[in-house]
């Protein structure tokens, strides 16, 4: 994998695939999953969550010969957008591995026989639980008595506690700081990939908008507005993003807070 024109990006930009690596594209599920599986054995995994989609890379040549259901090589003539060094936040194309001083590349082998794995297991996530809860001054109470429960049943190797915590301020803050639907409710979902990998929480609210969101995440864990709550995510090394929220129709309705806690933080 080249190091110079990648690694010196100020900003996204597109690259040709075919000659330092191919990629693969694979759904966000199956990938993140894949990714569990791997452990040390992956290289850099980016990931556009505009398309949910994540790419690993492999040796250039991979894509004359991959076939696995449900992904996608992209080698000669194909590009892929590739992220500002160490930028591991949405609402972009971002980092979900960073390419490190090993390398970039994923062995084409490895990354076949952990997708596999996945589509075996019908790459669906070891736990997922969703509600929808009045937004009102109480919410971030009553998502709290819901989570902890809902986690301890679903034996998450993570901090509990801090889970539980993140929830409740990313609930209040869609109160405090962002906008309601309609129907003044707030939709959560917790999904755990894997039984033993990280817990994925996600919150919509109405507002297409994250002000102050670089601001936000690039200070640290001292930096996080202590009003917002958010420095919960840092403190328990995990990583906040969002994105845009869509109609069925591909109309933009809102926003999607995501963060992402590792299991052992």
């Amino acid at each position: 994998m080249p190091t110079n024109p990648l690694s010196i990006a100020a900003g996204f930009a597109l690259h040709d695939a075919g000659q330092d690596w191919d990629a693969i594209r694979v759904p966000q599920p199956l990938g993140v999953a894949a990714m569990t599986i791997l452990g040390g054995r992956c290289g850099a995994v980016a990931e556009d969550p505009h398309t949910n989609v994540v790419y690993y890379f492999v040796p250039a040549g991979t894509s004359a010969q991959w076939e696995v259901e449900h992904t996608r090589a992209i080698g000669g003539g194909g590009t892929v957008a590739i992220p500002p060094v160490r930028y591991t936040n949405g609402p972009g194309p971002h980092w979900r591995i960073c390419p490190g001083d090993g390398g970039w590349l994923t062995d084409a082998r490895a990354l076949r026989a952990a997708l596999e794995d996945c589509r075996d297991l019908g790459a669906q996530p070891a736990y997922r639980w969703e509600d929808r809860l009045k937004g009102d001054e109480f919410v971030g109470s009553n998502v709290r008595l819901r989570v902890r429960p809902r986690l301890t049943v679903a034996r998450w190797p993570g901090n509990i506690d801090i889970a539980t915590r993140v929830c409740g301020h990313l609930m209040d803050n869609v109160v405090r700081h962002a906008k309601l639907f309609p129907d003044r409710m707030v939709p959560i979902r917790l999904i755990c990939p894997s039984r033993q990998g990280e817990l994925i929480i996600e919150v919509d609210d109405a507002l297409p908008d994250f002000p102050g969101f670089e601001e936000i995440v690039s200070q640290g864990t001292d930096g996080y507005p202590p009003v917002t709550g958010l420095w919960w995510v840092a403190h328990a090394k995990g990583q906040l993003a969002w994105e845009l929220l869509r109609s069925d129709a591909g109309e933009v309705i809102g926003k999607t807070v995501k963060a992402v806690l590792p299991p052992s933080p």
